[in-house]
């Protein structure tokens, strides 16, 4: 193994496909590799490791890892982290289905859910690994969901050449060999405490529309719009967002990086971010703003200084929601873009002053799960900042809205449809709404649609629900339901890790989540120490 790693180290070859370098000895078996053909011969002589796969290797899929334990699953974060890897191995699942909960559920951005059938069929119809054989997700940020110990978190960057036929719903389009860079996108999936397979898997959520050649999008759509077949913008952006872009300025993308060097190290760059957050995203200090400022949403910019601390001033949330908690975790040094750090960001609130010129209702506010970045020159002032990107619709109760947009439809003085959602997920709320007397679904919930009556639906409401009806919600805490070893006490129901601390590894550019337990060090991937 030394033999093995020196080589690697020799060579300058340092990248693991689909996930971040880790040491964890519990973790080794499951990491998908690929690089150079050079070494096929000395690795091909390790047992505990899958089939290799690089650029010139197109006809390989990732291999899911083979160290899975297949019976009595403990859902500890080590266990967790090795069944993500294996859900990212096999293409998200779908290369081994097996990995799939009967009850699964896909999320996705404006469209319905979609069951595990269909969710495979779906896969196999368009079949993005053939379209681009070298497909890589380039997934990182891997982490536990504080709130929800049986979810892990993580970003991609998925990359790759289209050298085979893309087949779209009314087309197949011939390849072009032009190369795809989708944005950063977030990634969440959620498993059964008792069997370890995938209940829910949340992805296409662009976490920034101006990063990557692709329009902003992910997955099927990045690819079709690569392959010069894009989607209409009215299936993508609310109707009033579509007839602005048509008659205002063109928006450019980001150019690529061009530095792997951060300006501070990481805790600079992480202080600097909490500086702004303390001055209300730099509205209460606008000289923290570097005179080239913009800001980005999903829909809305992006905005210059100037317009951004005018407008975002006259939203006094603290008055609106004096009881207001806003919580940022996860702070993180971007590995693909040095300058950047993202944060996982969700807040809540009872309405009870005024806010934007309307009356206080005593309406609860409960945000989803955003991604907020800071972007930063060399002398340490802000350059861009992005936020309202939902990590996941299926938190909250704002209708799977994200920033102001999300806290005015949560207190019942939500903004048109037309300026908020995009046709198809307008469309498909209608139909819910009319629908709900049978169903007993309604337009905010996430569940499959099955063609069981609403009596039977009742009836079952508080029983074990089988494969063919409405998946449960997310599954409960582990230590409610899982049964720990004979040789083990029951673990007592909390979080995994009381805490958390980020780890950057300058030379792979790769962060990590380190966790902190009772008043042991913190315990990384790369590192045992505090």
């Amino acid at each position: 193994m030394k033999v093995w790693v020196s080589l690697l180290l020799a060579s300058g070859t340092y990248g693991f496909t689909n996930q971040p370098v880790t040491n964890h000895a519990s973790l080794k078996s499951s990491t998908a590799i690929s690089m150079a053909d050079s070494f096929d011969g000395i690795l091909s002589k390790l047992p505990s490791f899958p089939s290799l796969g690089g650029d010139n290797k197109e006809s390989k899929s990732p291999t899911p890892p083979t160290a899975i334990p297949p019976i009595d699953f403990q859902p500890t974060p080590e266990s967790l982290l090795i069944r993500a890897r294996a859900v990212l191995a096999s293409d998200m699942a779908t290369k081994d289905a097996t990995l799939l909960d009967d009850s699964f559920r896909w999320i996705g951005p404006n469209t319905d859910p979609l069951g595990r059938e269909d969710y495979l069929a779906a896969a196999k119809f368009f079949d993005l690994r053939a379209a681009f054989p070298d497909l890589e997700y380039r997934a990182h940020d891997f982490r536990i969901d504080e709130d929800d110990p049986l979810t892990v978190r993580f970003t991609t960057r998925t990359v790759g050449t289209m050298r085979g036929e893309l087949r779209l719903r009314t087309d197949t389009v011939s390849p072009n060999g032009k190369r795809m860079r989708c944005p950063p996108e977030a990634i969440s999936l959620t498993f059964n405490p008792q069997t370890g397979k995938l209940t829910k898997l949340v992805s296409g959520f662009t976490m920034d529309r101006l990063v990557g050649n692709t329009a902003g999008l992910c997955g099927i759509m990045a690819a079709a719009t690569i392959a010069g077949a894009p989607p209409s913008e009215w299936e993508i952006y609310p109707p009033l967002s579509v007839i602005n872009r048509f008659f205002g300025r063109t928006v450019s993308q980001l150019e690529e990086p061009t530095s792997f060097l951060a300006p501070f190290p990481e805790s600079v760059m992480i202080q600097l971010a909490k500086g702004l957050i303390a001055a209300e995203l730099g509205t209460k200090d606008p000289d923290l703003l570097s005179g080239g400022f913009t800001f980005c949403g999903p829909i809305v910019g992006p905005i210059n200084k100037e317009d951004f601390v005018r407008q975002f001033s006259g939203f006094d949330l603290k008055s609106a929601f004096p009881d207001l908690d806003q919580k940022y975790e996860n702070f993180r040094v971007d590995p693909y873009d040095p300058y950047r750090v993202w944060v996982d960001a969700r807040g809540s609130g009872t309405w009870t002053g005024p806010l934007n010129g309307k009356e206080p209702n005593g309406a609860r506010y409960e945000g989803p799960l955003e991604a907020v970045s800071f972007t930063f020159d060399d002398d340490g002032f802000c350059t861009r900042l992005t936020a309202g990107a939902v990590i996941d619709p299926t938190m909250g109760n704002t209708g799977g809205l994200g920033g102001v947009f999300g806290i005015f439809y949560a207190v019942g003085a939500p903004l048109p449809a037309a300026a908020t959602r995009a046709f198809p997920q307008i469309l498909s709320r209608l139909q819910k709404a009319a629908l709900k007397p049978i169903t007993k679904v309604d337009v905010d919930d996430y569940n499959l649609v099955t063609s069981a009556s609403a009596s039977e639906k009742v009836e079952k409401e508080d029983a074990p629900v089988a494969p063919a009806s409405i998946p449960p919600t997310p599954p409960p805490k582990p230590a409610a339901t899982v049964s720990a070893p004979k040789t083990e006490t029951a673990a007592p129901a909390k979080p995994f890790f009381r805490s958390t601390q980020t780890a950057y590894d300058s030379n792979s550019r790769t962060s990590y989540t380190c966790r902190k337990e009772s008043s042991q060090a913190y315990i990384c991937p790369q590192s045992s120490s505090s």
